[in-house]
């Protein structure tokens, strides 16, 4: 674990890009849609085959108008239509669809006498993206049940719920269960989609479609097991989707089941699943929560290979910024050389947040922020609210401006209340940083659930938690752990001088110091640093012997020669110069 202060840096959650869980849109995909992640057959005759394709559509093409010259009917019409979006002739397709509403005709009974072709017609028109047409004919001519909900779906995408409910509420047959569950996903009411989704699965228990987004709103009401059960039912009914495994596959990455992801790509790649970058950088991820860096390494060499020939470049920015970043962390390169790297690897991918989330990881010294300023400004309009959020942070933390900090860090945990990097950002900035201790304490008790979460999380919250006027919770929370880390055992030294014990708090600050021999004299520095300063906001160098004070604190430390650079010095030095304490600080 680093010293008090310092966020970890091998971070993926910051620097991979984590998708937000998508609803599939039941109406709009065919059994073979998103089949493609099995290998192709089809070898070096692609080109071929391609060629054959596109004569077999201008041959339908010609039969298609001689069979409206002979016989002028919606049928004839409608084959035309569909024949000529097929030839990309979309324009003429759309003038040819309209023909169909316009020479549609009901029976006695008012139904369409060809329902067929105006649902075809309907579906080239919806697709040359005239919705307004497609909404016009929809309600004002007596269209089938499926016709209604597939325009009902694109209303959705359109943002136009509420056109989208009237079409909906006019069919009465229980299919429309799945897409009213995801337009209900799509208007974010998922607590009331839940209840239709399980009925949907009832009837219908492969409904790939309806466990992926029931997984979708079980995650974003905060059930996390039952996501990942309905994720893994998705899987099952639909083992060729490749939306679908790879968001489970996410899933299980940012809920810490890194050996459970290790364990279905295998299984994917038995089956005969095509390897896709997006699988080894999962990998990679999942390794580097085991801790195993080499392994993560290996597979990030080879996701770059994969995206680099799949012409994706925004997974082959992303990868390679990791893997420079991680090269650099295992000390296979000079962090000034990764820096280097990184910042040519922005210039050539300046749309890639990725790139500038890791050169902002990597930008540790105040001499750091010139470069990270000039990424961020380069790429700021493609770099989503979150990692602006975190980058804001970095940049202010190195500014050495605590205020802006923790505005920050506030505004990156508000995006990302589960990401426990944004919550040790937003404790150390609101506590350490600008002495909100309440605000800080409050961030802990929503995070800090149980003792799984990592170490670093654990000193943070009990510091803040100390300081806030509950020692004594915080001291229940680091005495189980603190025996062997001089990091926790100088957090539960606070805590004792928190709780007016100042025998016991200076004794374990002691022992710590003696157990910092392999954190070096930084971490010694900081450490005496942090005792000084919590001292003097707790009051007791004004209640306590002066002398009694002096004999029992750690000696004083001197300062690194690069302190003035390290974002962790620069809060403390910040703090002191609004008090007016004296620095370097010391007792």
């Amino acid at each position: 674990m680093q010293a008090l202060g310092m966020i970890e840096s091998v971070s993926n959650d910051i620097t991979f890009r984590n998708v937000e869980p998508v609803p599939a849109r039941p109406t709009a995909r065919n059994a073979f849609d998103n089949s493609v992640m099995h290998t192709s057959r089809r070898g070096n005759g692609e080109a071929e085959m391609n060629a054959v394709v596109a004569a077999a559509l201008q041959q339908s093409l010609v039969r298609a108008r001689l069979a409206l010259e002979t016989s002028r009917t919606t049928t004839a019409l409608a084959r035309l239509a569909q024949a000529l979006e097929a030839c990309s002739f979309q324009d003429e397709a759309v003038e040819v669809a309209r023909e169909v509403f316009k020479e549609a005709s009901l029976t006695s009974s008012g139904e369409l006498l060809d329902p067929v072709a105006v649902r075809v017609a309907l579906e080239v028109v919806l697709r040359a993206q005239d919705l307004d047409k497609t909404v016009e004919i929809a309600t004002s001519l007596p269209v089938d049940a499926q016709t209604k909900l597939l325009v009902a779906a694109a209303l959705s995408d359109a943002g136009n719920f509420e056109k989208a409910h009237e079409l909906i509420d006019q069919v009465e047959s229980e299919d429309k269960e799945p897409l009213l569950a995801f337009i209900l996903l799509s208007e974010r009411k998922d607590k009331d989609a839940i209840p239709i989704l399980r009925s949907a699965l009832r009837r219908r228990p492969a409904d790939a479609d309806s466990a992926h987004n029931l997984s979708v709103a079980f995650l974003r009401v905060g059930s996390e097991r039952k996501a990942l059960a309905a994720a893994l039912r998705a899987t099952r009914s639909a083992p060729g989707r490749q939306d679908i495994s790879l968001r489970y596959l996410e899933m299980l990455v940012t809920s810490g089941h890194p050996d459970a992801v290790l364990t279905e790509i295998e299984r994917l790649l038995e089956e005969g699943v095509k390897p896709v970058a997006q699988f080894a950088v999962l990998q990679a991820r999942a390794s580097l929560i085991d801790g195993d860096y080499n392994k993560a390494e290996k597979y990030l060499h080879v996701a770059s290979g994969l995206a680099s020939k799949a012409g994706d470049d925004a997974t082959f920015a992303e990868v390679s910024s990791n893997l420079l970043r991680l090269r650099a962390v295992n000390g296979r390169i000079k962090r000034a050389a990764a820096m280097k790297q990184l910042t040519k690897l922005n210039d050539e991918y300046p749309t890639s947040s990725a790139v500038v989330s890791n050169i902002a990881q990597m930008s540790n010294r105040r001499a750091d922020l010139a470069a990270l300023r000039r990424a961020f400004v380069a790429s700021k309009d493609y770099i989503d609210p979150e990692r602006t959020a975190y980058i804001q942070y970095q940049i202010a933390s190195l500014e050495g401006n605590n205020v802006r900090a923790a505005e920050e860090a506030t505004k990156w945990l508000s995006l990302e209340p589960r990401n426990v990097y944004a919550a040790s950002a937003a404790m150390i900035a609101l506590g350490i940083g600008v002495e909100d201790w309440d605000a800080a304490a409050a961030v802990a008790q929503r995070t800090f659930v149980d003792e799984r979460l990592d170490p670093t999380l654990l000193n943070n919250a009990a510091y803040v938690i100390a300081m806030s006027g509950h020692p004594l919770r915080a001291i229940s929370m680091l005495q189980p752990y603190a025996s062997s880390d001089p990091v926790l055992k100088a957090t539960l030294g606070l805590a004792y001088l928190a709780a007016g014990d100042v025998h016991q708090g200076m004794r374990l600050y002691r022992e710590a110091d003696k157990c910092a021999s392999t954190k070096g004299h930084d971490f010694r520095s900081l450490m005496t640093m942090h005792q000084a300063l919590v001292v003097r906001q707790l009051g007791l160098d004004k209640s306590t012997d002066p002398l009694m004070l002096t004999a029992l604190s750690l000696a004083p430390v001197q300062l690194p020669d690069d302190w003035s650079q390290r974002p962790e010095f620069l809060r403390l030095h910040a703090v002191a110069e609004k008090h007016g304490y004296p620095w370097p600080l010391s007792l």
